[in-house]
């Protein structure tokens, strides 16, 4: 026999309303709070509102330090806008959900305004908690946050002096073939390898 729990259908059905009603709670502004404008922006996926969340997430998580430049100077919004533009329809639904959970639903730690508006300390305390939470979707969405950020800061050519990443190899270096002749590795994919990421 299976060790498995079994749920009775009264305690799925209570457990699935709380989490609808938390939801739906989330999705209006804060009780108590000034609506926030959020600021305009030429983006291709994201809102505005999913836009200045994970922008100030990455700020937290990749801070600007003395002779170390951060997401602020990279710009991990912007790359995530016009890399998940052209993802498929679940990951970009997920990460949406994502976005607004962290910037809507932080009352589930009792904090009470949204996440962009709090300040520096209060972002730093309201990501921890993320980390540290009980509920296994915060710990989750905080390692889907800590990877996204790290990946699109890395991607950008201005992060790469700092881990000692001297660019790419393909026509840089000899390989015995000659520099116009490296063999297969002279077959590059991506012919715009050595273009700066638009901000």
């Amino acid at each position: 026999m299976s060790d498995i729990p079994r749920i009775s259908r009264r305690r799925f059905l209570r457990n699935a309303l709380g989490l609808s009603t938390g939801w739906l709670a989330g999705s209006f502004a804060l009780g108590g709070c000034e609506r926030i404008r959020y600021p305009d922006r030429a983006l291709q996926f994201l809102s505005p509102k999913e836009w200045t969340a994970l922008d100030a997430a990455s700020k937290r998580l990749l801070p600007t330090l003395p002779s170390r430049v951060g997401a602020a100077e990279v710009g991990v919004a912007s790359a995530a806008d016009r890399l998940f533009a052209a993802a498929n329809p679940r990951l970009q639904h997920d990460l949406q959900q994502l976005l607004n959970s962290l910037e809507d639903l932080t009352w589930l730690n009792l904090r009470f305004q949204p996440f962009s508006a709090m300040d520096a300390a209060a972002q730093d305390a309201y990501l921890s908690s993320w980390q540290q939470s009980s509920l296994s979707l915060q710990r989750q969405g905080f390692v889907a946050l800590n990877k996204i950020s790290a990946m699109l800061f890395y991607m950008d050519p201005a992060s790469w002096p700092q881990i000692g990443y001297p660019g790419p190899w393909i026509g840089r270096y000899d390989f015995g073939l000659g520099m116009d002749n490296q063999g297969n590795l002279a077959a590059n994919p991506n012919p715009h390898v050595f273009e700066s990421m638009p901000r």
